[in-house]
């Protein structure tokens, strides 16, 4: 979760409360400057009561993966992903005015999308990246390949964009390999490519190794067999 935000006032100078007995001296901040970065790490950069509104649509629970580490809505549970919100919106309430305002937009997916924690976001095709660092090329490396930008590789990478029928064939040619092999962990009948990087796998360990997995699975599949005859 980012937070990008700018303050309206054209000087710096230093906040202070209302007049009084209570009129307290906040330290200097500087003004009409867009502060970019990790919402958590800026909110705690300002000072209390310094805000007069903050608007925001964090993350939703397991709804998009931005490829981030540590990114808000990918956590393991929902008590996990309301922990981190309540965190945010701790020193959101702590740099607000006390005649400052909240606008939240959020949306509960998991009781209405059923979404869990491990969701595949599929306008996150992370395989892309896989792929191409499989063959050994850099962003720039596989634009100058496909022709296209590499700026348009990040963002797709990312999951900020989502190729269109024809830019995915130009990717999927640059990449050499099948669909498949891009939206394996979001199709229901998707099985044969997994199948195949499995084996692949399998076939870099040690024959012992290898010895070992294949009878758990054959076990495994013996079980399944006999659960469901």
């Amino acid at each position: 979760m980012t937070i990008s935000m700018r303050t309206t006032s054209r000087t710096s100078s230093s906040l202070t409360e209302p007049s009084g007995s209570q009129r307290k001296e906040l330290i200097p901040i500087e003004l009409d400057i867009i502060h970019t970065g990790d919402c958590l790490e800026i909110l705690k950069t300002l000072p209390d009561d310094s805000v007069h509104c903050c608007v925001t649509s964090p993350p939703y629970y397991a709804l998009r993966d931005y490829g981030m580490e540590a990114q808000i809505g990918r956590e393991t549970t929902p008590k996990e992903y309301i922990s981190r919100l309540t965190e945010v919106f701790t020193e959101v309430r702590r740099v607000l005015r006390p005649d400052g305002t909240l606008w939240l937009n959020i949306s509960d997916t998991y009781a209405g999308k059923g979404n869990q924690g491990d969701f595949n976001d599929p306008k996150n095709p992370k395989r892309i990246k896989q792929c191409r660092e499989r063959l050994g090329l850099s962003q720039e490396e596989f634009a100058e390949k496909t022709g296209l930008t590499a700026n348009y590789i990040s963002t797709v990478e990312r999951g900020m964009s989502f190729p269109r029928c024809e830019k995915l064939i130009i990717l999927l040619n640059g990449l050499e390999v099948s669909a498949d092999a891009i939206f394996c962990d979001v199709l229901d009948h998707s099985t044969s490519y997994k199948a195949s990087e499995l084996s692949e796998k399998l076939d870099s360990l040690p024959p012992q190794a290898q010895k070992r997995i294949l009878q758990m699975v054959e076990l495994m599949i013996q079980q399944e067999t006999s659960d469901n005859g």
